[in-house]
């Protein structure tokens, strides 16, 4: 999916995370989203933190699948 804004920049939201600089500052783009941010630290940041969790998600809806665990989703995720 891309995205176009008024004053003619336009991001592409396909793909994995990435940061991105544009003469208006740092972004995280990918996966359907599109975050500013202040910093490419914050950015690489970002991109790590929702990468964990991404793969917590997924091995509690494993374990879930697999009947280990009732509901991931109770008391806030069993990993988290």
């Amino acid at each position: 999916m891309t995205l176009s804004f008024n004053d003619g920049m336009t991001f592409n939201t396909e793909g994995p995370l990435r940061p991105t600089y544009r003469n208006d500052g740092w972004y995280v783009v990918g996966q359907g989203m599109l975050v500013a941010v202040t910093t490419q630290q914050e950015a690489c940041d970002l991109i790590e933190e929702l990468n964990d969790r991404s793969a917590r998600e997924e091995v509690e809806r494993s374990l879930c699948e697999a009947g280990i665990i009732e509901d991931p989703d109770l008391d806030g995720g069993l990993l988290g």
